[in-house]
């Protein structure tokens, strides 16, 4: 796990490793020469099971200073400001221990507190049954692996801006292992405020761009999505100046879109508010993206990776 600026969460983390069913035989953990108090709380427990390296780095390389340095065979990887629920070890250790898995990706729910947290959540992360384990791509907030398949396929790519942890499944997938997914094995992770959600989308897009995600088959509607947005912003335009009537019907069209989304939220969180903000969460999160997609393709990769926590 690599850090940056978690001093207000650690804490509460740290504890959910060693609170564990079945504890961890070692927690690796590089602070990226945090500049609150990070390195300080680790430093506070004095288990002999944490590791801690404080060295600058961008977050796939902080992530295979950690891997490199653990001793044992089976890595499993999450992320700061996440916190494990009870057994999440313990089943993510099945796979492997049981069935000879060299992958296994746990799910991720969402840490909420108050209505736009818990629509947030709904938005952007699935419930279990909503996971389809054939299309599902983990992420390393939730992930687990055999030390061989990261040498195999080259490791964490260098973290420019985002989507690293994406690329690391699919070179895995693209090798040919197969990925266990165990819905059992979760872990919680914390909403962002409206700001920091949009800056996350975007830098998410814009490191699907840099790394090549989207050439991978898996994320091909994607690709597809980002072609149509330009192309549906030029018909908007086009149509408000000549064909008024149409204008009106592409208008719509994603307008009720976006009110069945937050119908949906609103369902899932119950509560009415959540018709409004899943409504706006689900417009953001799709035009952010789309247009940091789009903003990185036409940059040329000229914006410089800031080491920071989004």
């Amino acid at each position: 796990m690599i850090l940056y600026n978690e001093g207000k969460t650690i804490k509460e983390e740290i504890k959910s490793f060693l609170n564990q069913a079945r504890v961890p035989d070692e927690i690796v953990i590089v602070d990226s020469l945090s500049k609150d108090n990070t390195a300080k709380i680790i430093k506070s427990f004095k288990s002999r099971k944490i590791k801690l390296i404080e060295k600058k780095a961008d977050i796939g390389t902080g992530r295979n200073i950690a891997i490199k340095k653990a001793k044992h065979e089976i890595i499993l990887v999450t992320d700061g400001g996440c916190v494990l629920e009870k057994n999440w070890v313990k089943e993510m250790m099945k796979p492997f221990e049981e069935n000879g898995s060299d992958v296994v990706g746990g799910i991720f729910l969402p840490m909420t507190k108050n209505v736009f947290e818990k629509a947030q959540g709904a938005v952007i992360c699935k419930s279990p049954n909503e996971i389809d384990e054939k299309k599902f791509i983990p992420s390393s907030r939730s992930f687990g692996f055999k030390k061989k398949v990261w040498e195999d396929v080259g490791g964490y790519p260098k973290h420019e801006i985002g989507g690293e942890d994406t690329r690391f499944v699919l070179n895995i997938i693209e090798k040919g292992y197969k990925i266990k997914i165990t819905k059992k094995a979760i872990v919680y992770w914390r909403m962002r405020p409206l700001k920091k959600f949009i800056r996350q989308f975007y830098l998410y897009a814009k490191g699907e761009v840099r790394t090549g995600n989207l050439a991978f088959p898996q994320l091909r509607p994607v690709l597809v999505a980002s072609v149509a947005f330009p192309i549906y912003i030029l018909l908007l335009i086009f149509t408000l100046l000549f064909f008024r009537d149409i204008f009106l019907i592409l208008f719509f069209l994603p307008v009720l879109y976006f009110l069945y989304q937050g119908f949906k939220t609103a369902r899932k969180i119950r509560d009415i508010r959540g018709l409004y903000w899943g409504f706006l969460l689900s417009f953001l999160k799709r035009f952010v993206y789309f247009s940091g997609i789009w903003a990185e393709a036409l940059s040329g990769h000229k914006d410089v990776y800031r080491n920071e926590n989004y």
